[in-house]
């Protein structure tokens, strides 16, 4: 279909007289989810699959469940927080005089609405709507006149004894006593949302407003070192594995004496965990020990996808000035899927070396495996007992070549553009600054399929399988992706990802299960 500009499509449709939809296409396309926004999902994923239910959480804290919380150290947390404050209106007399373009019913219908506004009986903009019905008059005339009176009653703010929620552990505390009287543990609840803090210090990580994950374990059995291995549970599945558990000596009161943890990941603090005060659980009504971890989403995602920044990630239309190198858009480049075990990882190697060689004989279809293989649990090996038997085959599309005329491209980097490229022609990219990635098209396809016989041998099934990829046109074609902050780089400043051309990869596998 023609490409045609906004303006051409628009006009068009003017003349021919279609329907809105068919005028301008506002439909098509693929969106890009905020970086955050992202992230939170696929936390949420994470603890939804641990058997933790999702809970909302008020963004309004009473000054007291502060106090509860946070005891001795009260006025250091209330230096951080902000408080909630609106327009108290002064309780008086209207003026007796009335506006002469006013009839007196109408004046005193005025002036009940305005006494209903001061009762917060209506709101201000209630009250303009019920004007403009009493005294049939249009908006502007309504606030016109309105507000000619509101001087008299208008008055300043505030602040009352409710807060923006600057920390978890106090918010947590009437859900907990709410549900604990269900009797029904262990309970397991988390909420992903936003924090609201007023810090002094604003430099790349902090930010006055973040997004945690925070959860909460109640049972009567719960204690630190079963919270901690569900805590790496939960930070294995998110993919996180390198994570350093720093034993904090002091701890705020909110948690036991000696129970505390902050999360490190590579220099900056994720996270933190440990178990409940118990005096103010007792204080606040609930029973049983209380294990809770939070993690902060931005700075995980800092840490581990390399933002520069905490406003450069939550607000790149105005703060993203950063630019990717190409070796940083090279190293963003990862398998989708790779085998897990040892053995998968030397068929992988295998199967890439089997192909090289064959494309180099001219051969156009190689055995590559035949072996007996026994499973226990994560690791598989040969042996001559074992039950497993596992045939593979490469190649078999063409009748003249093992491989098509792609299998000599080369992954590289160029300017932030991603191509694959003809092996005659990398030399030259490479003379002009290019990167040179690990990957050509076949590397990464034999890792899926290793990792595809990996997991077809641990079910103990018997059949068939293969992996094809006739023609390639996309990263994901050969079981490639980007790291999603480096996918967002490239897409948002128009760069191309040119990955293309004709492969004829295939790797066929047969297993047969002898008793």
């Amino acid at each position: 279909m023609e490409k045609r500009t906004f303006v051409e499509r628009t006009s068009r449709g003017k003349d021919t007289g279609r329907a809105l939809e068919d005028k301008v296409d506002f439909l098509t396309g693929q969106g890009v989810p905020h970086p955050v926004s992202r992230a939170a999902e696929d936390m949420r994923k994470v603890m939804l699959s641990f058997g933790f239910d999702e809970v909302e959480i008020s963004y309004l804290i009473p000054e007291e469940v502060l106090f509860r919380a946070y005891s001795d150290l009260f006025p250091v947390y209330q230096d951080i927080t902000y408080y909630l404050g609106w327009l108290k209106h002064r309780m008086m007399e209207l003026e007796e005089e009335r506006p002469e373009e006013l009839t007196d019913e109408e004046w005193e219908c005025l002036k009940d609405i305005v006494k209903d506004v001061v009762d917060e009986n209506l709101s201000l903009e209630e009250g303009v709507y019920r004007t403009m019905e009493e005294l049939k008059v249009d908006f502007r005339g309504a606030l016109r006149t309105l507000l000619e009176i509101w001087e008299q009653v208008r008055g300043e703010v505030v602040p009352e004894r409710l807060t923006l929620r600057s920390s978890m552990p106090a918010a947590w505390l009437p859900t907990l006593r709410a549900l604990s009287s269900e009797d029904v543990f262990p309970l397991k609840l988390f909420t992903i949302s936003k924090v609201f803090r007023r810090e002094h210090l604003m430099e790349e990580t902090h930010g006055r407003v973040f997004t945690l994950l925070s959860a909460v374990i109640e049972d009567p059995e719960i204690d630190l070192a079963a919270g901690l291995t569900v805590v790496r549970s939960v930070l294995e599945k998110l993919g996180v594995r390198d994570v350093e558990f720093r034993y904090k000596h002091y701890s705020p009161p909110y948690y036991q004496p000696a129970m505390e943890y902050e999360l490190f990941l590579r220099s900056y603090e994720v996270g933190t965990c440990g178990v409940f005060s118990e005096e103010v659980l007792r204080s606040a009504g609930v029973p049983n020990p209380v294990f809770h971890l939070e993690i902060g989403v931005e700075r995980l995602l800092m840490a581990r996808e390399g933002y520069p920044g905490v406003k450069e990630l939550e607000f790149p239309q105005f703060y993203r000035k950063w630019k990717l190198k190409d070796e940083e858009v090279a190293e963003g480049i990862k398998p989708v899927v790779s085998p897990r075990s040892e053995w998968g990882r030397g068929v992988a190697q295998l199967l890439y070396e089997a192909f090289m060689k064959a494309r180099e004989e001219g051969k156009v279809r190689e055995k590559v495996i035949s072996e007996r293989l026994t499973v226990r649990g994560e690791e598989i090996h040969p042996s001559e007992e074992g039950r497993l038997k596992l045939t593979v085959f490469i190649g078999g599309l063409l009748k003249d070549e093992i491989l098509g005329p792609a299998a000599g491209d080369r992954i590289l980097v160029h300017e932030g553009n991603i191509l694959g490229v003809p092996s005659r022609e990398v030399k030259s990219y490479l003379k002009r600054g290019a990167v040179l990635t690990d990957y050509d098209y076949v590397r990464p396809l034999c890792l899926l399929a290793a990792s595809r016989m990996e997991s077809w041998l641990k079910e103990g099934r018997e059949g068939k399988g293969e992996v094809t990829v006739e023609r390639v046109r996309s990263l994901q074609d050969v079981n490639l992706t980007l790291l999603p902050h480096v996918k967002e780089y490239v897409l948002s400043r128009s760069r191309k990802i040119e990955v293309q051309g004709p492969l004829f990869f295939r790797v066929g596998y047969r297993g047969v299960v002898n008793e």
